[in-house]
């Protein structure tokens, strides 16, 4: 696991035998509580949507585009604005007595890369939301290869020469079995420590 990851540009990394959504769903036991508010991209995997449910979090969605297709594309940029999530937060009735001025989410789950491919720059991301968002997560399960070629740049959560978030934790979920050599339902969790914030062990 210490080798990976050094492989993976992490500074934490833990094997899953039963697949990324076992992962995603360790993520959030790890980082949120019932009552939490979290950000979760609506075109997400169920394994999160069991994880809103098994914590006891409430969510707000960030709602990407869909064309006459029916094909669903990338979230505008304008979703993960501050102003915009504290939006949702005031629009959520299950919030109804929370301030969104002051409360801050717990996580933010986003899927990278989606099923058509729809891949978000992660540095754009982390610079909006450092510190508001205590821990981006992001749901790498279609893109452990990222890591091994420079074409993926900024695409992907952690990379080299790469400066971690000021406050917020970042994590990637990937499925070592779908797109590397992993066998069974091999999955990990990398974990990249804030310049303010540890994993806490």
């Amino acid at each position: 696991e210490r080798n990976a990851a050094r492989i993976f540009n992490a500074d934490h990394c833990y094997f899953v035998t039963n697949g990324t959504s076992t992962s995603n769903k360790m993520v959030w036991h790890h980082t949120v509580a019932p009552g939490d508010v979290v950000v979760v991209d609506r075109n997400c995997h169920k394994s999160v949507l069991h994880s809103i449910i098994m914590t006891g979090a409430v969510p707000v969605f960030l709602k990407p585009t869909r064309n006459h297709y029916g094909i669903i594309g990338p979230i505008p940029q304008s979703e993960f604005e501050i102003d915009s999530i504290r939006a949702k937060i005031r629009a959520n009735p299950l919030l109804a007595g929370v301030d969104a001025d002051t409360v801050k989410p717990r996580i933010l789950t986003l899927t990278q890369s989606t099923y058509d491919g729809v891949l978000y720059n992660t540095e754009t991301i982390k610079q909006m939301l450092d510190g508001y968002v205590d821990n981006l997560h992001f749901d790498e399960a279609w893109l452990p290869h990222a890591a091994f070629h420079p074409f993926y740049g900024t695409f992907h959560a952690m990379g080299k020469k790469r400066a971690r978030p000021t406050h917020s934790m970042v994590y990637a979920t990937q499925s070592i079995h779908k797109l590397l050599a992993g066998i069974s339902q091999a999955s990990h969790v990398l974990v990249q420590d804030s310049q303010s914030t540890r994993l806490d062990r």
